[in-house]
């Protein structure tokens, strides 16, 4: 009998438990079992058995269809950092990547000892070009951004740099000539060993200007951080924190998104919250960084979160393939 009575005090909280679980839930989230090693950023998912998959265009349901297998990327110098891709233009007539490998900036944070100390560049009539760093910073990068950041018709390179007694700063470099000069960067963290991890370049408020985003310290209550290159600076035009778009120790920095989520014709920025099992979408207003909505993940996202048809892929760290989409 008291077991029963302990069966009927219960129930109540079971009950309860079941609820908020479903409340929960979001019919914009679906789930498939799959560990997931890979996500590309066109959506090919690589499971942990070596194939490849896709998700089936339009499918109602989350449905995959087999993909051709991919060659893994090659290193287009030999001694290019270990881990790194090579940048393209959008026109495919540049490219940008990290070279000469050293092991002088004990953080490790991107998966082993090594970091770059020099920046190449290449383009159609010019190159390689390379800039390279005193012995006190290292590129704590893994694939430079190309873009045109002040409307003149040339593209600036963007990297993340760090220095062993101040930490990471973002740098946007500049083509001078037959050589890579410094355009601006922002104010370093200030301590060894912390780092920031850039988002994407985008124009977020539609003025016809883009913006560089970056999440800074992104494994301790990290801040989503935005820039845009005026006068020759990097000035800050908004900021808000909560956010983790990176696992300490791996080399998949893009566990962010930039697309228009709610359809107004404008850029939203997904990212991770600090626990990595909640997506908030945040945009860029007169008043700075909004949030406009936010999804619950099954479990943390550890993979790239691609843009597909629909809406987005990610893979989780319990072995789940997820596709989210917006309202």
């Amino acid at each position: 009998m008291p077991n029963a009575t302990a069966a009927r005090l219960c129930l109540p909280l079971v009950l309860a438990a079941v609820l908020a679980a479903g409340a929960m839930a979001d019919p914009r989230v679906q789930t498939l079992p799959l560990s997931v090693t890979r996500i590309e950023a066109d959506g090919a998912i690589l499971a942990a058995d070596g194939r490849w998959h896709r998700l089936a265009a339009g499918a109602a349901r989350l449905d995959l269809v087999p993909a051709s297998a991919r060659p893994p990327m090659e290193q287009r110098d030999s001694d290019q950092l270990p881990h790194s891709r090579i940048a393209l233009s959008h026109t495919g007539n540049s490219a940008a990547w990290l070279a000469r490998p050293t092991d002088r900036y004990r953080h490790g944070v991107l998966g082993d000892g090594l970091e770059a100390e020099a920046l190449r560049y290449v383009r159609d009539g010019l190159g390689p070009v390379e800039i390279v760093l005193p012995p006190n910073a290292v590129f704590e990068d893994l694939e430079p951004r190309l873009a045109d950041l002040d409307g003149d018709g040339e593209e600036e390179i963007v990297v993340v740099r760090s220095t062993l007694d101040r930490g990471a700063t973002l740098v946007v470099y500049a083509i001078a000539g037959d050589a890579l000069l410094e355009k601006a960067a922002t104010a370093p963290i200030g301590t060894p060993n912390r780092w920031l991890n850039p988002v994407g370049i985008a124009d977020l408020d539609g003025d016809g200007r883009p913006e560089i985003l970056a999440v800074e310290t992104p494994h301790i209550g990290g801040t989503l951080r935005v820039w845009r290159l005026e006068g020759g600076r990097l000035r800050e035009v908004a900021a808000l924190s909560g956010f983790s778009n990176h696992v300490i120790g791996s080399s998949e920095l893009a566990l962010h998104a930039v697309l228009d989520w709610n359809r107004d014709g404008r850029p939203d920025v997904v990212l991770p919250d600090t626990s990595r099992r909640t997506l908030r979408i945040v945009s860029l207003g007169q008043d700075g960084l909004v949030e406009i909505d936010r999804l619950p993940l099954p479990s943390p996202v550890n993979t790239r979160i691609a843009v597909v048809t629909g809406g987005l892929v990610l893979g989780t760290g319990n072995g789940l393939l997820v596709r989210v989409r917006p309202r």
